[in-house]
């Protein structure tokens, strides 16, 4: 299977509607996935969220490109573009991190997990 498979076949997945209350922030984390694979870094996207559900962030790991950063990891992209927005935020931060990432490529079957995790400041 190649990325432009995994594409097609998550743009039909992530028009389905489940019961997940979180699926809309996961397919947002997955398409910057796939942006993130399509651009040859590693398959992982990344979604802050603030208290209300609302998308303060959102990222893709930059490992390789455009130059090589061993430190871009999706989370840590998100994390750096916060910082940089809101410099005055030190601590108290109450957020939640959506982290979705795609299977190596080839593959035989679409899976994008979606990990949520709690974020809070000292």
């Amino acid at each position: 299977m190649t990325l432009g498979d995994l594409e097609t076949r998550f743009t039909n997945v992530s028009a389905e509607r489940t019961h997940h209350r979180d699926q809309q922030l996961g397919t947002v984390a997955c398409r910057e996935a796939l942006a993130a694979a399509g651009m040859g870094n590693y398959g992982v996207g990344a979604v802050l969220v603030d208290p209300n559900g609302y998308v303060v962030e959102q990222g893709r790991n930059s490992v390789f490109f455009p130059h090589f950063r061993s430190d871009l990891h999706a989370e840590m992209v998100v994390m750096n573009a916060f910082e940089e927005r809101y410099p005055a935020i030190d601590t108290g931060l109450h957020a939640r991190v959506f982290v979705g990432t795609l299977p190596h490529v080839p593959r035989t079957t679409l899976s994008c997990r979606c990990s949520n995790r709690e974020i809070s400041g000292p």
